[in-house]
């Protein structure tokens, strides 16, 4: 039992539990457990709290602070019916607590308040409290979800997603999920796996339930479902749902979400009234002349005084970049330029500009723009982009993207995605409102840049669902189409020669001209000089592309690499055998069918040997030394090393870990900085955002349970010193294995280079491209002891490679 010498008390706070553990009784007159008052105190048993007190505190930066944060050997605590906050990571890692009844007087419970408290789930792994799921086992697969549950915390939500047995469910179950994870982050990754008759049977769901709903915000759910997946499901369906949601005085404002809708207003038809019918153009193009802007704008039926007003309401713009006519004879009126930045655009319920027209630019704006010069047009739209986009916040201007890019050329369009790459912020992220905005202006363009920029940011789903193909398609085709031949080969006409440029196998061009002649760049000596400027363009722009399509597959491949995506085997050949800069990437890496590894080479498919490789019908992947005999990864190291080949990324060249080899304690004492945790989503691991005024800390890890925090707290930085004090896993994965291999890569090179003979019990786990680089390290460091350890241990293992400085293309 605890004595009153056991706490310290102030202000009715109870600021520090020092006694032995066991059962805890809170004196009398406590307000409120603070900020770690019992954190870590893994000796206590139960807790009793008595009325009166109100608050928990936590704090959303620290997982430490948690009043009762790793409290493993808690098991039972009695809450007051007084108690009205519980703060955020209260609870945290309280492993062993099964026996917890929050009274009904809580009204507020922070982040993470009961995260990895895995005895509280019950069998399904929900924790629920007023309808709120608080809590869920990740490890335990949801195949129902209770009714009980209304709502859902947000720091449950991607715990809760991870969870779902998606494949395969239900029309009710998809819904249900749809309702219960109704924001634009889960809605992308939903659409991303769902499939049309998932999406149908939801709405099958819905057009039942309407006979038995009547709330406005359920209208509202299942208004934003039909806007979402309208271009997947039966028009029939459709109108069904819109009849009954009409018949509801609560779907006033969804109604109205719908009918402003592009596509979807048009499914509606008559059915939609008041919805916006397309409008008949002639074919006949109007002569639009400097002085002839109100005979055109009566046209499209407005007056220069409307469009004026429609930009500024719009935009809140008032002044108008100068268009020059392309025959010379001046500047564009005013009153144009604003018609055309609001031709395809209206606003919504929210006040929010959003795209009225679909892909492409309509007529009566494709023949003012034949009038206009082109490269005025461009320099006006890189102005308004650097005038108005891209500043902090949310402001009406930031919607100027959505015209900018519907008219922007190819190179305009790269520069714009260039400068959008600056616009995220600390606090959201990629969905800051000037990116965020600027990610959905994109759908609209047509360029090549614009489809790299979405596929970086996820959104290529959405891109392709517009033009009526899926992501993954316009990716193997459209995307990755840059004119080269099935050699990987382009002509160029210069007028005194014909020049072929080819597509070398470490990914660099030369050009051969009649003669057999072989240079680096496009022979300028007696060419044509406008033929020669036009060549050498596309050329530019077509080695830009090939760059940004060859990091994007090498991610991801790198992605399939972790994950163990399998793809078909006629898919694979036609994919990987047919496209010239696809085919490259894939001869940098090792495939594996059925158990038989091969790659790409200039002749043909091949084994490590060289010897031919015919392909079956199974399954392809991309290969992982986890699940290939020891023999068969030295063959295809000393084949890469051999011919030279750097690889996409470190594939043959990833360690393999024995499991029993990895002990909690493997990463103890290892001060990482915090740097080395940013920016790596794609090696699965998860570092938070941050701002000099608020920061999470907490850096997560794929299929482990490991997590990685500050060493100490002293106000934060991008080198602040992190470690890792229990290495656990979920899943032994290839992701998980290749976790361990970044981690022994940047602790063990900060060994090396304070010359740390330790590092010598690691090098057994090394590849031969990690042990290369671990010598640069410590030759750069000039640490004597660690070059002689590095140095005899590669001399003593790797006696018969072939030496080569670089093993991969630094593509990751």
């Amino acid at each position: 039992m605890s004595n009153i010498n056991d706490f310290e008390i102030k202000n009715g706070v109870l600021k520090k539990y020092r006694g032995n553990g066991g059962d805890v009784v809170v004196p009398e007159g406590v307000k409120s457990i603070g900020n770690y008052a019992f954190s870590g105190c893994k000796s206590i048993t139960s807790i009793l709290i008595p009325e009166g007190a109100t608050s928990i505190e936590g704090n959303s930066r620290f997982f430490w602070v948690g009043a009762f944060s790793e409290c493993t050997g808690l098991t039972s605590i009695v809450l007051p019916k007084t108690l009205i906050s519980i703060g955020a990571w209260a609870f945290y890692s309280c492993t062993s607590l099964t026996n917890i009844v929050i009274p009904d007087s809580v009204t507020d419970i922070g982040e993470y308040a009961f995260r990895d408290c895995i005895c509280l789930a019950d069998k399904d792994g929900f924790f629920i409290f007023k309808g709120m799921l608080l809590f869920n086992s990740e490890s335990r697969t949801i195949k129902e979800i209770p009714g009980s549950i209304t709502s859902i915390h947000k720091s449950v939500k991607n715990s809760f997603f991870n969870s779902l047995a998606i494949k395969d469910a239900p029309g009710d179950f998809v819904l249900r999920v749809f309702t219960l994870l109704n924001d634009s982050y889960y809605l992308k990754k939903l659409m991303a796996i769902l499939t049309p008759s998932q999406i149908q049977g939801a709405a099958e769901c819905m057009l039942s339930q309407l006979d038995d709903t009547d709330d406005a915000e359920m209208m509202d759910v299942f208004a934003k479902f039909i806007i979402t997946f309208h271009v997947m499901l039966k028009d029939d369906t459709i109108k069904a749902i819109y009849r009954k949601m009409s018949a509801k005085a609560s779907a006033e404002k969804a109604i109205k979400k719908m009918q402003k809708t592009g596509g979807l207003s048009e499914k509606l038809g008559a059915v939609a009234v008041g919805t916006a019918k397309p409008q008949k153009t002639s074919s006949k193009k109007p002569a639009i002349q400097k002085n002839s802007t109100a005979s055109f704008l009566s046209k499209v039926k407005l007056t220069p005084t409307m469009v004026l007003e429609n930009a500024k309401s719009f935009y809140s713009i008032s002044s108008f970049p100068r268009i020059k006519y392309a025959d010379g004879s001046g500047e564009a009126d005013k009153g144009l330029i604003a018609w055309l930045l609001t031709a395809h655009e209206t606003m919504n319920s929210d006040g929010d500009v959003v795209a009225e027209y679909g892909i492409g630019i309509r007529p009566e704006a494709a023949e003012a723009i034949a009038f206009l010069d082109k490269k005025s047009l461009q320099d006006a739209l890189l102005a308004l982009a650097d005038e108005n986009l891209g500043k902090s916040g949310r402001t009406k201007k930031m919607f100027l993207a959505y015209p900018i890019c519907r008219y922007a050329d190819e190179g305009t369009m790269e520069k714009l995605t260039k400068e959008a790459k600056t616009w995220r912020s600390s606090n959201s992220g990629n969905d800051a409102p000037p990116l965020l905005t600027f990610r959905k202006a994109a759908l609209y363009s047509d360029t090549k840049s614009a489809m790299l920029f979405l596929d970086k940011y996820g959104d290529l789903y959405d891109y392709a669902k517009l033009r009526g193909m899926d992501a993954e398609t316009l990716r193997d085709t459209v995307l990755s189409d840059v004119g080269l031949d099935a050699k990987g080969e382009k002509a160029y006409d210069l007028g005194s020669q014909l020049v072929i440029v080819k597509m070398n196998d470490d990914l660099t061009f030369t050009f051969t001209d009649i003669d057999g002649k072989v240079s680096k760049s496009l022979p300028k000596k007696g060419a044509d000089e406008a033929m020669y400027e036009a060549a050498k363009t596309d050329f530019d722009n077509m080695k830009k592309a090939v760059k940004k399509i060859i990091k994007a597959r090498a991610n991801i491949l790198f992605s399939d690499f972790l994950s163990g995506k399998e793809t078909a085997a006629d898919k694979w050949q036609k994919v990987y055998t047919q496209n010239p800069v696809l085919r490259k990437v894939a001869s940098t890496l090792v495939w594996e069918q059925g158990g038989s590894t091969f790659t790409i080479a200039e002749k043909g498919l091949i084994t490590s040997d060289g010897k031919e490789y015919v392909m079956s019908k199974a399954k392809v992947k991309v290969a992982h030394p986890m699940e290939m005999a020891k023999d068969d990864v030295t063959s295809w190291q000393k084949y890469f090393t051999r011919t030279g080949i750097k690889q996409a990324f470190m594939q043959v060249w990833e360690p393999v870990y024995n499991k029993e080899a990895i002990k909690p304690n493997r990463y103890a004492g290892c001060e990482i900085p915090f740097y080395y945790f940013k920016d790596k989503e794609k090696h699965g691991i998860y570092a938070p955002e941050y701002s000099y005024e608020y920061y999470d800390t907490t850096v997560t890890f794929d299929d482990s349970y490991m997590t990685a925090g500050p060493v100490y707290n002293s106000g934060f930085s991008i080198d602040m010193p992190y470690e890792i004090k229990n290495v656990s896993w979920k899943v032994f994965s290839r992701a998980f294995n290749h976790i361990i291999a970044y981690l022994d890569r940047i602790t063990v090179s900060g060994r090396a280079r304070k010359d740390d003979v330790s590092i010598a019990d690691f090098l057994p786990d090394f590849t031969l491209a990690q042990i290369t680089d671990l010598l640069k390290v410590a030759q750069e460091a000039e640490a004597v002891k660690s070059v002689a350890v590095i140095l005899d241990y590669k001399n003593k293992n790797f006696p018969d490679f072939d030496p080569m400085e670089e093993f991969t293309l630094d593509l990751i």
